[in-house]
């Protein structure tokens, strides 16, 4: 099960959305494993999940069931996570999606994560 969010409801700091997307992660993580325990599987130590952010931002997100653990019990995980972001930027151009230059860019880096996140 992967899912993708695109998505920002921060009301501290709208600007930085990256704490959101990686509580979702661990979320979602959460919620994948309950359900596999429902339907008699085992549940996964670790997935790693494809994310997109705002601005056309791309997250791979690492969540393991030791950070999962950490954030449950309140502690800190003795490894660190580390989450590859990659953000589409066009030169002369301001992120906006309506721009057909950025459109097609980003559609570009799109097919391109597509293909990277079958490699995790």
């Amino acid at each position: 099960m992967v899912y993708i969010i695109q998505e920002n409801k921060t009301m501290r700091n709208p600007h930085d959305p990256e704490q959101q997307l990686i509580a979702e992660a661990i979320a979602i993580f959460q919620n994948n494993n309950n359900i596999r325990q429902e339907k008699g599987l085992d549940p996964l130590d670790k997935m790693t999940l494809p994310m997109v952010g705002t601005r056309v931002t791309f997250y791979l997100v690492p969540v393991t069931d030791e950070l999962n653990n950490a954030v449950v019990y309140g502690t800190y995980p003795e490894s660190e996570t580390k989450v590859r972001k990659c953000q589409c930027k066009v030169d002369g151009v301001d992120g906006c999606m309506e721009d057909p230059v950025y459109r097609t860019r980003a559609l570009q880096q799109y097919i391109a994560f597509k293909d990277l996140v079958k490699s995790y």
